[in-house]
């Protein structure tokens, strides 16, 4: 986390909207003091009104200034061993960062310009010459003919003569249906719940010698 501490500047500078009287009653209520003691602070001086300041509190501090009418800067203060500090001055409340003048008008001579009437043809087309293809070969027929003129194929011959077909709803499948099976179940049982049905007998443990194996790394 940055250790950068800030201070606040203002040099008297109000912000568009405000009047002079109201940003100095404003800023003396800020500061819960009297008007008076607040003059310097419009004298057009830099004064720093605040320091020791994080960035976040740095900003609350100019954004209560800008809600005042004043505004303000917030600059990074030098550090032990540093002549300049390597974090960024926040920008006044208000304030326009970017600083780097408008360049100049370019200088585009349009004397031997001239603006034509509203749908006049600006580029005059270039004819293309038409391209020189063959078509002796080919010869154009009466809308709706036949173009493919291959005899239709062969019916097929398929004899269907000992065919018949059926009223609808009859049975086609006569076949008479097959015997029920006749599976005797008298010797048969039903046991109880949770009975044991079939006894396993008990199988003994194995005797494996493993006095031959040993473990290696």
């Amino acid at each position: 986390m940055s250790q950068v501490k800030y201070q606040i500047i203002v040099s008297g500078q109000i912000i568009e909207g405000f009047d002079l009287a109201t940003v100095k009653r404003n800023v003396a209520q800020l500061f819960k003091t009297e008007v008076g003691k607040i003059e310097p602070l419009f004298s057009g001086q830099a004064v720093v009104v605040k320091k020791e300041l994080d960035e976040a509190s740095a900003r609350k501090y100019m954004m209560a200034l800008k809600q005042a009418g004043l505004a303000s800067k917030g600059r990074p203060m030098s550090t032990a061993g540093q002549e300049k500090p390597t974090a960024p001055t926040l920008g006044a409340a208000g304030e326009t960062l970017d600083q780097t003048p408008p360049p100049p008008t370019a200088d585009i001579n349009t004397g031997d310009l001239s603006v034509g009437p509203v749908g006049d043809t600006l580029v005059k087309p270039s004819p293309i010459a038409e391209p020189d293809i063959d078509i002796s070969a080919y010869q154009v027929e009466a809308a709706g003919s036949d173009l493919d003129r291959r005899p239709p194929p062969a019916k097929p011959d398929i004899n269907t003569s000992h065919i018949s077909v059926d009223e609808v709803g009859s049975t086609l499948d006569e076949t008479p249906p097959a015997p029920e099976p006749e599976i005797a179940t008298d010797h048969l049982s039903v046991a109880e719940a949770g009975e044991e049905i079939m006894k396993h007998p008990s199988v003994p443990p194995a005797q494996i010698d493993t006095s031959k194996l040993q473990l290696t790394d």
